[in-house]
């Protein structure tokens, strides 16, 4: 398997489009566009799709079927699964993911496989909406995790929270740890790379250390040698990792880990050693509460933390 199909593999959706340009080629409605470009999908199916999420015009997300002007883009981010079967493609929420609450802060456990937030192709089955349900009102997430990570969260519960917290993170007063494991030894104990990102052209999803790039600073930490055997039964010596991110640039710990060794084990888009789950951990998160005048530090600990990081 090439790295592109990988890449694609790893997706969650399949990414269908159809363009129109002018008024006499442009279907009357979404729903007959829909039915006449994506002819490969049951008819019948597009309500129940529209409501499910994963259907655009000109970039916008429809959940309802609307009149056509030419000229527009229709693109439908198709889920790899039935949606009669969504509930148990995801997982499911539990009241212990919380790890600490107050008025106004949540820090809260993201299972891998989750989004943090909706997503391309559907927008019930995430994080935010899950807390939403839980606490009855809504909140704000201002960092997320990737689908394929897991760890902790901070989240917002109360008006006078999302702005405050927002601003914390985007001066960078919000501090970060995280495990990760790939598949090679070092004689160092810290190494810092200061390496700016941006945009991959090789594909839309992929991340790149690049002069262009944003500025991004990781400091990483060796604290422990084990093994990884993969599903071929073959042994590889390994190093867990601990991450300080100083920066939030997109994928920023998986391109910086190939700055000076391997792609992380399980990491699908940069070619890691192949897995059941990306070893990526967002573990430890610390924040000073403004309202309680206090620093909250919170870290995962027992069944929430994965086979390849338990001690």
């Amino acid at each position: 398997m090439d790295r592109i199909e990988r890449i694609n593999n790893a997706l969650t959706s399949i990414h269908h489009e159809a363009s129109y340009y002018s008024q006499e080629e442009c279907p009357s409605d979404l729903l007959c566009a829909l039915s006449k470009a994506f002819s490969q999908i049951d008819p019948q199916s597009w309500t129940e799709r529209l409501c499910f999420g994963g259907v655009y015009v000109n970039g916008k997300r429809q959940t309802d079927n609307t009149s056509l002007t030419a000229p527009c883009r229709v693109e439908y981010f198709e889920p790899k699964f039935p949606i009669s079967e969504a509930r148990s493609a995801f997982p499911s929420f539990s009241s212990d993911f919380i790890l600490y609450e107050d008025n106004d802060l949540i820090a809260v456990y993201k299972p891998r496989g989750l989004p943090s937030t909706a997503n391309r192709e559907q927008s019930t089955y995430n994080l935010k909406a899950y807390l939403e349900d839980y606490y009855g009102h809504p909140v704000h997430l201002p960092s997320r995790l990737d689908t394929s990570t897991q760890g902790i969260m901070l989240v917002s519960r109360t008006e006078r929270m999302h702005g405050r917290l927002q601003r914390l993170y985007e001066r960078r007063l919000v501090q970060k740890e995280y495990i990760l494991e790939v598949p090679r030894r070092f004689d160092w104990k810290e190494k810092i790379v200061d390496a700016p990102i941006g945009r991959d052209s090789l594909h839309p999803v992929l991340r790149k250390v690049c002069e262009s790039g944003k500025p991004a600073k990781t400091v990483f930490q060796s604290f422990r040698e084990q093994k990884f055997v993969d599903k071929e039964g073959q042994s590889h010596e390994t190093t867990l990792l601990l991450a300080k991110p100083y920066s939030g640039r997109t994928h920023q710990l998986r391109v910086h880990c190939q700055e000076f060794g391997p792609a992380i084990i399980g990491d699908n888009f940069y070619d890691g050693l192949v897995a059941d789950e990306l070893h990526l951990l967002s573990y430890r998160v610390s924040v000073w509460h403004p309202w309680l005048e206090k620093q909250i530090l919170v870290s995962l600990f027992g069944k929430f933390l994965p086979r390849w990081v338990e001690w």
